[in-house]
């Protein structure tokens, strides 16, 4: 896992808040691609002028991303609980 090895190979990243900031960043960053997917370079009023089947086809990749992301970070965020745990007990 990625983030797992930023977390405890990074000396910047290698404490809770700074990998809570870069998830927040990561967060946005997939927010504002699957926007720019979703509607393109046009107006949120216009998706429904669009082909049907390629908004659909968007927003389902989009739905996938989330459900794929969402899993990592809960993945991430337990191992930097662990971690974390460790850590206070040495």
């Amino acid at each position: 896992n990625n983030m797992k090895m930023i977390y405890i190979l990074s000396r910047h990243y290698g404490k809770a808040i700074r990998m809570t900031n870069l998830f927040t960043r990561i967060t946005n960053q997939l927010v504002t691609r699957c926007r720019q997917v979703i509607y393109g370079s046009d107006k949120v009023s216009t998706i429904w002028g669009r082909d049907p089947g390629e908004v659909v086809k968007n927003l389902n990749e989009a739905i996938k991303l989330r459900d794929e992301y969402v899993k990592q970070f809960h993945a991430a965020s337990e191992e930097v609980a662990k971690e974390g745990k460790k850590e206070k007990k040495m």
